[in-house]
């Protein structure tokens, strides 16, 4: 019997654990366990005996479905009369009995003898027993063998589901053990035969051991000593030992039975770590908690709350915290009327700090199961900020798509136009925005496409249709035709798609040019250069001809013989040169080149003599009055029949009026080009830099409208470093953009002094963190006669540079002078920070959108602007720099004429 008691010992410590468990805070964590527990419980009413509860393994036991097991009473499975259970009942209200052995009948109609404690609990304000059941039909069936035979003791021994060892009290050898004593240490029979607890390593500390025979020694037993015992495969497990003397005619015997703990102790360690994870949570969530009770009495909040308030966990705790952050007692009816009435969703606040400012707060309220109630806060001061933000950063796009003079136009997988400017409108020939369809699609019934050779382009060959399958371009051609009008125009489209982070097109985005005009010209360019073909192979048709027409044209006509010696030239030729005949025949025309070109003209002029070659060559003439005049001069060989050169003959055109125009042209041309490269690059960049932020705007959009309401701040919260990205890369666009259009600013004599202090203010919160010196000195050259927003940019942008990349290991600064250099004015600006690696590097420095570090934030566009600046009016830029050691810009200045 002892070990029976033993047994009931431990169970009656197990019921008062989970009776425990069941008084915690925390019912969620205790429902959680009521049900996934592996010993059977029941919830019963008292008064009734209706069964209200049951968990997972009591189901399992009883194999009734759940519902139809609540629909019972304890009557229908205890089989004692409802009397007996009744009076089982009173003892329990009456706290003199918590411990039964019952009959029970389960689904399948079989009996089992239950060991039953019971508790009375108020649950929901009705007296409810709370019941712990353990199947004990095999014990009781075991304990009354064991009464009518002692010697079946060793079969029960056998069988027992506890770990049991048979040992010596001496020494520790073993004389049996049960087979759950081989399941719990993993040992085997052969691993215990003739062996000792201690030679087997059966205790983690041998001392435990010691201590285990120290109390049985005294006592002649011991109960649920706590120890660690080895598992065989190395694990630890925690057990707890209860343990009989045995007298014997031999040696003194110890039967010692091993309760596994381990989960039930790893449980509980669980259980204290979940709490301290659960304070942890609270005092750690980036939002104001407090959790009271409705009458607003007792108010606990979270660091985070001290952290926005100022108020203290004893402000709280010894004041009455309400009328801290709701000094004006109106308002503070007003929300504690809100806290109390659940309202959903959030509500707006202002709270006042402990230092007296007033603080912009949104909160929401739930109520807990144990009848407190939980306020979630958010700060708003700074969603608002961010809000504020977003709607600037939304207006700088907004603001450069509709200043550009390219149609730009971005629209979602279903085409439909999210955003598109005024150009977008002429482009496609709409008087107005009213016109324009809002889906890409029904543009079909206005317009046809054709590709550059007039062949129509199927839809799935559009610009649109392309990008949105993942599909980028540049000046892609495309003829286009309004169906109503019947006008066509041509189109240079540059295309991509937009890709969100998770790799998915989200849309895309077209800037297209109405080219036609330049098509135009290129047309008649070609025709221009065949009729001159012509011109040219007219004129060489005979000598006569040069002859006649010689002196009608400007410079007319020459003529050689065999040798290259002249011995006709236009008379027209002779009064530009203010020179005769005479003076020029044969070779003495060379003379009246200017003189840098004699010796390269008279090289290919005698080349062509002597190997029959076609003449031509543009070259320099000086007029008698000083003037240069540009000649185009053509020479071609006259043959006789066998092939002999016998003579030739040529033509000298004017052309310097026309060099003229090229040379326009030209610089014209390499400006668009520029402009062009510049408009690239900002669809390249609203194709990668601005569209990943774009696409973030979107997704958070998209989550804020299906989110909770407690969930949107948070998300909104995450627009800031999104709207400052946009801003940061919009800013450094409009200003490239804005140095290649022909702006007219103003020049004026401007005091480099005044200029540094307009830099400084705008710099004053880099320059206030910057733990380092800033020096002056513009001495040698006070002042330029300059434009004064490029001067403020160029010193803005390098000064800003050289405070972000600054050392942090040694004190740092930055000297910034002037001096004269010949005609130019020298701007240096130095540092001691970082520095370049020039080396790598290398032309990609001052390219826009071009960063070499990525230790602080930027847009890669300072230096490009800079360069741009000052290579304007004609000036250029020098670097020398060292990595760790510092960087010197010298911007040499040229100074703008009026």
């Amino acid at each position: 019997m002892n070990q029976t008691e033993g047994y009931i010992k431990k169970l009656e410590e197990e019921n008062q654990n989970l009776k425990r468990l069941l008084d915690a805070s925390d019912k969620k964590v205790l429902r959680k366990m009521f049900n996934s527990h592996q010993a059977i419980m029941l919830m019963i009413e008292e008064g009734s005996g209706q069964i209200v509860d049951a968990n997972e393994a009591a189901v399992a036991f009883y194999k009734y479905p759940k519902n139809e097991l609540l629909s019972l009473k304890i009557e229908d499975i205890n089989t004692l009369s409802p009397d007996e259970i009744k009076k089982e009942r009173k003892k329990v209200v009456r706290g003199k009995k918590d411990y039964f052995i019952f009959p029970h009948r389960i689904a399948d109609g079989t009996i089992r003898q239950v060991e039953v404690y019971t508790s009375l609990y108020e649950i929901n304000k009705k007296p409810t027993l709370f019941s712990i059941i353990h199947d004990v039909t095999e014990r009781v069936e075991a304990e009354k063998e064991l009464r009518r035979n002692e010697e079946k003791f060793v079969s029960a021994f056998k069988s027992n589901p506890n770990s049991m060892i048979i040992s010596s009290l001496d020494n520790g050898k073993i004389y049996d053990v049960n087979d759950a004593f081989f399941e719990l240490t993993g040992l085997t029979r052969k691993d215990i035969t003739g062996e000792t607890t201690l030679s087997v390593d059966l205790y983690a500390d041998p001392n435990d051991r010691d201590k285990l025979i120290q109390i049985v020694k005294k006592t002649g037993s011991v109960r649920n000593l706590e120890t660690r015992l080895h598992h065989r495969s190395g694990k630890i497990l925690t057990v707890l030992i209860s343990g009989e003397l045995l007298k014997t005619s031999g040696d003194r015997t110890i039967i010692t039975t091993m309760l596994d703990i381990t989960q039930r102790k790893q449980l509980k360690d669980q259980l204290e770590s979940n709490n301290v994870l659960l304070q942890t949570i609270f005092d750690s969530v980036p939002a104001m908690i407090t959790v009271y009770n409705p009458d607003l009495q007792q108010i606990n909040a979270n660091k985070e709350f001290e952290r926005i308030t100022g108020w203290s966990e004893s402000d709280i705790r010894e004041k009455n915290i309400m009328e801290l952050v709701y000094p004006e007692a109106e308002y503070r009816k007003k929300a504690a009327k809100f806290m109390q009435s659940l309202q959903p969703g959030f509500k707006d606040f202002v709270m006042t700090g402990k230092d007296g400012n007033e603080i912009e707060t949104i909160w929401a309220n739930v109520k807990l199961e144990d009848g407190r109630q939980v306020g979630i806060g958010i700060d708003n001061r700074e969603r608002k900020a961010a809000q504020k933000e977003l709607q600037q950063s939304q207006e700088i796009i907004k603001a450069a798509l509709y200043s550009m003079t390219d149609a730009v136009f971005i629209f979602d997988p279903k085409l439909k136009l999210l955003y598109y400017n005024d150009t977008f409108v002429t482009f496609h020939r709409f008087k107005n925005r009213e016109e324009c369809p809002d889906v890409l699609t029904e543009y079909n019934e206005f317009l046809t496409l054709f590709f550059p050779d007039e062949t129509p382009a199927p839809v799935k060959d559009w610009p649109g249709t392309k990008a949105l399958k993942g599909e980028s371009a540049t000046n892609a051609e495309y003829i286009l035709l309004r169906k109503d009008t019947g006008e066509k125009w041509v189109g240079s489209y540059s295309y991509g798609p937009i890709i969100s982070n998770d790799g998915k097109i989200t849309g895309a985005v077209i800037v297209v040019r109405d080219v036609t005009q330049q098509k135009n010209a290129e047309v008649e360019r070609e025709y221009l250069l065949k009729q001159l073909a012509l011109d040219k192979q007219a004129l060489a048709e005979s000598e006569q001809r040069y002859r006649i027409m010689g002196e009608s044209v400007d410079y007319g006509v020459w003529a050689t013989d065999a040798e290259g010696k002249a011995i006709h030239i236009s008379e027209s030729f002779c009064k530009m040169v203010g020179k005769s005949f005479e003076e020029i025949q044969e070779f003495g025309w060379i003379d009246t080149l200017v003189p840098e070109q004699q010796r390269e003209v008279m090289d290919l002029w005698m080349d062509s003599v002597n190997t029959g070659k076609r003449f031509e060559h543009e070259h320099k003439f000086l007029t008698q009055d000083g003037k240069v005049k540009m000649v185009l001069a053509i020479g071609m060989p006259i043959k006789d029949k066998n092939d002999k050169v016998v003579s030739w003959a040529g033509i000298n055109l004017d052309i310097t009026d026309r060099k003229k125009i090229e040379l326009q042209l030209e610089e014209k041309n390499n400006h668009l080009t520029k402009l062009n490269d510049v408009l690239e690059d900002f669809f390249k960049i609203a194709a990668h830099d601005l569209r990943s932020p774009i696409q973030n705007l979107i997704d958070i959009n998209e989550l804020v409208k299906q989110s909770a309401p407690e969930e949107k701040f948070t998300l909104i919260e995450m627009l800031e470093p999104i709207t400052i990205r946009l801003k940061r890369t919009v800013d450094g666009l409009m200003e490239a953009v804005s140095l290649q259009t022909k702006q007219e600013l103003a020049i004026a004599q401007i005091r480099f002094i005044k200029v540094w202090k307009e830099v400084a203010a705008e710099l004053s919160n880099q320059i206030t963190n910057f733990k380092g010196t800033i020096e002056t000195d513009f001495e040698d050259a006070p002042e330029i006669h300059f434009i004064e927003a490029h001067l403020v940019s160029i010193l803005r942008n390098l000064v800003s540079n050289s405070i972000k990349y600054a050392s942090e290991v040694k004190n740092s600064f930055v000297r910034i002078s002037t001096k004269k250099e010949g005609e130019s004015v020298l701007l240096s600006v130095e540092d001691n920070g970082i520095g370049i690696n020039l080396k790598n590097a290398g032309s990609e420095l001052f390219k826009p959108f071009k960063r070499f570090t990525s230790k602080v934030e930027g847009t890669g566009m300072g230096l490009y602007i800079v360069k741009n600046i000052v290579e304007k009016n004609g000036g250029y830029v020098r670097v020398e720099s060292k990595v760790n050691k510092g960087t010197i810009f010298y911007c040499y200045l040229k100074e703008y004429t009026t």
